[in-house]
This record gives structure tokens, C-alpha cells and sequence, in this order.
């Protein structure tokens, strides 16, 4: 199992939470391996805790990336374990790319994003067992990742340029007509 995380490797994102969920499952799933693309301040207390945690070599800290999709090519889940997103901009690529998401239930875009958990996994707990077997759980479920994915999919193209481009086209053509604005299909 692949589960790749993108972000700042500062407490906000909270890259750790991502590294003691995996801990926690590392004996569950052996072949599995994590791997954390970013950068920050967190960077040293990681990797201290890698080594502390026994999982050198299982998880991964490459830094930052400049091919999103070609690290995401290469996950079988995508992790968010964030306190709080302003968007979700890495859970959207994630679901363009397919790639079945789970998410910490924070303030903000993930329960829109994966649409109150039809387009991917929440999670309400930050405790890291808790965590850990839910993505246990979540691996073993191919039938529901697919349809996650499928789902996922959906929710992305909603955020394309494309998209985006026709909805202010639509909402500047009602208020040139003297219409009310069109309901917005994007959850922001």
C-alpha cells in the first residue's frame, strides 16, 4: 500500500499525526510504505521520529515536489491530517488524479471537498490508532475507494478552469440581465 501525503511540513498540516497514524498500522499492513512531499519546519522533528518510531525506510520525506501528479501516480490512498484547510487545494489534486482520499474531519474544506464522506474517507478523530485503522480499513476496501474515486472525480472537475470559467460567465450574464446569480454547483 502507497499512502502519500502533500503539504508544508509545518503544524497546520500536521505532518506528524500523518507519521504516528502510519506507525500505528505499520505492523497490520507490512508491505505498506508512506511518504510525506513537502517541506518546512517539521522537517528534523520527523525524521527524529521516524528512526524513533522504527520506520526508517517504510516512510519516505522526498521534499518538496514539482510533479504533483506524478507523486500521486504512484499512491494507492492520499492522507490529510490537517488542523484546518483554507480549501483543500492537495485534496482536489488528489481526487483529479483518482486517487482515493481520507481525511481528518478539520474546519473547512475536507467534509465539503469529500462531500460529508461520499467522495472519500472522514475521519472525526485525531487520535492516531483511531486514524490507523480507519485507513486500514479504508486499503482493504477496494470496492469503496473505487466509488470513492469515481465520486472524487465528479467533485474535481468542478474546480477545473473550465468550470470555474462558466460559472462567472453564468453569474455575470444574470447580473448584466437583472436575473438573481445561478446557485453556485462548486461547495465553495
Amino acid at each position: 500500500r502507497a499512502f502519500v501525503w502533500l503539504g508544508r511540513l509545518s503544524p497546520e498540516k500536521d505532518p506528524m499525526l500523518a507519521l504516528e497514524t502510519f506507525a500505528a498500522l505499520a505492523g497490520t499492513l507490512p508491505d505498506a510504505h508512506l511518504t510525506l512531499h513537502g517541506d518546512g519546519p517539521e522537517r528534523g522533528a520527523l525524521s527524529a521520529r521516524i528512526t524513533a518510531l522504527g520506520v526508517t525506510g517504510r516512510v519516505h520525506l522526498p521534499g518538496t515536489t514539482h510533479d504533483v501528479p506524478g507523486a500521486l501516480a504512484k499512491a494507492d490512498i492520499f492522507l490529510c491530517t490537517s488542523r484546518a484547510e483554507g480549501f483543500g487545494n492537495a485534496i482536489v489534486e488528489a481526487q483529479a488524479a483518482g486517487v482515493p482520499v481520507l481525511s481528518v474531519d478539520c474546519p473547512h474544506g475536507p467534509r465539503s471537498l469529500l462531500r460529508d464522506g461520499e467522495a472519500g474517507c472522514l475521519v472525526a478523530s485525531r487520535d492516531p490508532k483511531v486514524l490507523a485503522r480507519r485507513l486500514v480499513t479504508y486499503a482493504e476496501d477496494q470496492v469503496n475507494r473505487q466509488r470513492h474515486a469515481r465520486a472524487a472525480r465528479d467533485t474535481a472537475a468542478r474546480y477545473t478552469v473550465a468550470a470555474s470559467l462558466a460559472e462567472h460567465l453564468a453569474l455575470f450574464q444574470a447580473v448584466a440581465d437583472g436575473r438573481p446569480p445561478p446557485e453556485v454547483t462548486a461547495p465553495y
